[in-house]
């Protein structure tokens, strides 16, 4: 799973125009004393459009894919991944907003069903 999302981003982002790589930082709000979470997500717009494609990863073992807009500075994207750690654990579904807020720095939060929220920073290139 892992490795067929990795290919999937790597294809998305080399193949688009503009690239946001984000670095993460979450907690499960769900679990008390969940360990940091932490990860990355990357994407790119899909052949010059405002449709955007990515992905992205935590440490817990939650990856997925992520399909998005540009709206002008912000990009709001939905999630949909797995928890390939756990066995029978139901699929990961979220939301993440990004806002560009000088030059290539950009701002994220996110949050996945299965009770992480988090935020990031990133960059476009």
């Amino acid at each position: 799973m892992k490795k067929i999302v990795l290919l999937a981003v790597l294809g998305a982002v080399s193949a688009s125009a503009e690239t946001n790589i984000t670095v993460l930082g979450a907690d499960n709000t769900r679990v008390v004393g969940h360990p940091l979470t932490y990860g990355g997500a990357a994407s790119g717009n899909i052949a010059d459009s405002i449709v955007t494609a990515g992905g992205y990863m935590l440490n817990t073992g939650n990856v997925g894919l992520s399909a998005g807009l540009d709206i002008g500075r912000t990009n709001v994207s939905v999630l949909g991944g797995a928890d390939t750690q756990l066995k029978n654990h139901p699929a990961s579904l979220g939301a993440m907003v990004s806002e560009r807020i000088a030059g290539p720095l950009s701002v994220s939060a996110f949050g996945i069903n299965n009770g992480t929220v988090g935020l990031g920073a990133g960059l476009s290139f």
